[in-house]
């Protein structure tokens, strides 16, 4: 059973480590359109890609625990531009180019709880 998880890991193209706040997705399976779970050291939820003619659509939804967060790397779609947002707030965070993906560097540390839905937008 935990080889099928690896499986799993793989096509989520999913990246995290707990005590630098980072977490990661490069979807390999349908990625203009894709859903996923994921877990980690101390909560977990789902991660949803929608990408439009204008850029893409990233939702983390975190349905159990707590996540820490400093960075998120996503395929880059030619991003230029980023907005983050959290309940209706804006979350400061800059954008830079790390190969086929970008990385989001938040302005200032975030501990999500249960219920918190993060959604970013990629221009």
């Amino acid at each position: 059973s935990m080889a099928s998880f690896g499986s799993f890991i793989t096509i989520c193209g999913f990246d995290y480590h707990g005590p630098k706040g980072h977490i990661g997705f490069a979807p390999r399976l349908h990625p203009e359109d894709f859903k996923a779970a994921f877990t980690t050291a101390a909560g977990w939820g789902t991660f949803t890609l929608k990408k439009g003619k204008t850029g893409q659509m990233a939702k983390l939804q975190l349905r159990w625990g707590t996540l820490k967060l400093n960075t998120i790397s996503l395929p880059s779609g030619k991003a230029t531009r980023v907005a983050v947002d959290l309940a209706g707030r804006n979350i400061s965070a800059k954008l830079s180019a790390a190969d086929d993906a970008v990385l989001i560097t938040l302005d200032q540390s975030l501990m999500l709880q249960a219920g918190a839905v993060l959604t970013i937008k990629l221009l």
